[in-house]
């Protein structure tokens, strides 16, 4: 069985790194995997392709969509939380692909009450991601560091920090929700964003929109790189235990519970560490690259069984909904 990753290469370089470290895991456990980008490209029956559904629907010329026979050899990773629009834009999507997982507990549970299977994909400590390796002696010149793209109940949030962090060295960086497909001043990709957690103390973390749900990659990202979470209250964190691997409360609070950190920085120390070791030793992403790959293979099996039944449908990729 080979795994087929496909991605959009002009837009949202998130999703791009987000798979390229999945495929890495695979590909680290054994398995064959190809890269494809904007389009799903010609394979055998014994290759599974995997896709961010919401993601490469909405950015690529309709005449680039899969075929129904490959809509039923995909796994769709739903990467958002329930509460987004890119939520609901993935729900359209679902049930026409092959299998569903997604990366966060709220999302199974909703996508299971609006009747679609779906199972969790855990996500874990990659050692692409980790510029630190613990390294007790790294400095950290940057004392708060926000990264988050803007949106309105964001912005109202951070504009009322100024005044509890002007005289402390942060740096806050908000793009905008268009293609982002590089470093730029506002938005950080690879290593120039794990470097810049590197040397950071503390990441503030807001949610998006109506979401309540824990920013998995985000965390994960800064704890690889030793910086400190500190998050607004979260759904489905487990198993990252709140107080122990990153630092909640509320959101007009943060900055606030930010400052009071700088000020024990044997705490701060203590949650790095002990943050890192967990992720490490107990979330290694290589662990859960086993749900991906059994879904696949059924899958697979199951496009098998569809091609052998003469009356077997043809699912294709529906058209993007019709804005009210």
């Amino acid at each position: 069985m080979r795994l087929c990753f496909v991605s959009v290469r002009s837009h949202n370089v998130f999703m791009t790194e987000l798979l390229s470290m999945i495929s890495n895991a695979v590909a680290t456990a054994g398995h064959d995997v190809d890269f494809a980008f904007d389009e799903f490209p010609a394979a055998g029956a014994d290759t599974a392709y995997v896709v961010v559904p919401h993601e490469f629907h909405g950015h690529v010329d309709q005449r680039s969509f899969p075929t129904g026979e490959q809509c039923r050899r995909t796994v769709a990773i739903c990467t958002e939380n329930p509460g987004t629009e890119w939520f609901d834009a993935s729900c359209h999507l679902l049930p026409h692909l092959g299998a569903t997982l997604t990366t966060g507990r709220s999302a199974v549970q909703e996508l299971r009450r609006r009747g679609m299977k779906a199972e969790h994909l855990q996500l874990g400590y990659s050692p692409l991601w980790d510029t630190w390796h613990r390294d007790q002696e790294s400095e950290r010149p940057l004392e708060i560091l926000y990264l988050g793209a803007h949106d309105a109940r964001r912005a109202a949030v951070l504009a009322g920090f100024g005044r509890h962090l002007w005289d402390r060295e942060c740096e806050l960086l908000i793009p905008t929700l268009e293609a982002r497909g590089g470093s730029r001043p506002d938005f950080l990709v690879g290593a120039d964003k794990h470097e810049r957690l590197r040397s950071s103390q503390l990441l503030i973390n807001l949610h998006r929109g109506g979401s309540t749900s824990l920013e998995l990659v985000r965390f994960l990202e800064a704890a690889s790189n030793g910086c400190v979470v500190v998050s607004e209250h979260c759904v489905d964190h487990e198993p990252l235990v709140a107080g122990t691997h990153f630092v909640p409360g509320a959101a007009e609070n943060l900055a606030l519970l930010a400052r009071r950190l700088l000020l024990e920085p044997e705490r701060l120390r203590q949650l790095a560490n002990q943050t890192y070791d967990f992720i490490r030793e107990q979330l290694p992403m290589s662990a859960f690259i086993g749900r991906l790959i059994d879904a696949a293979a059924e899958t697979l099996s199951r496009a098998s069984k569809r091609r052998s039944s003469p009356t077997a449908g043809e699912p294709m990729l529906p058209p993007p909904p019709v804005e009210p």
